[in-house]
């Protein structure tokens, strides 16, 4: 079973994996995103996520193209699937 690591934003937000405005993610890694997202959209650039939201009883599968609006503040989580991904926040 693969290890998987929870990334904390600030060491995102320094440039670590990030490529120009995407944050890419290895396969299996985590990261979670504190703070108020609400209204917010996270689009999937390459590969496929996992996502989902604190105090969301539902889980989200996005793929390359597809983007969510987050609808509630907290902790967000997002995890590549099979394979690398890369996602970016939009307004």
């Amino acid at each position: 079973m693969a290890t998987q690591f929870t990334l904390s934003t600030d060491s995102l937000e320094s440039g670590a994996g990030r490529r120009g405005g995407e944050f890419c993610l290895p396969e299996k890694e985590t990261v979670a995103f504190s703070g108020n997202r609400k209204g917010r959209r996270i689009a999937v650039t390459q590969g496929s996520v996992w996502l989902t939201q604190a105090g969301d009883a539902e889980d989200y599968i996005l793929a390359a193209g597809q983007s969510l609006r987050i609808t509630r503040a907290g902790v967000v989580l997002v995890q590549p699937l099979k394979g690398d991904a890369c996602f970016r926040w939009e307004n």
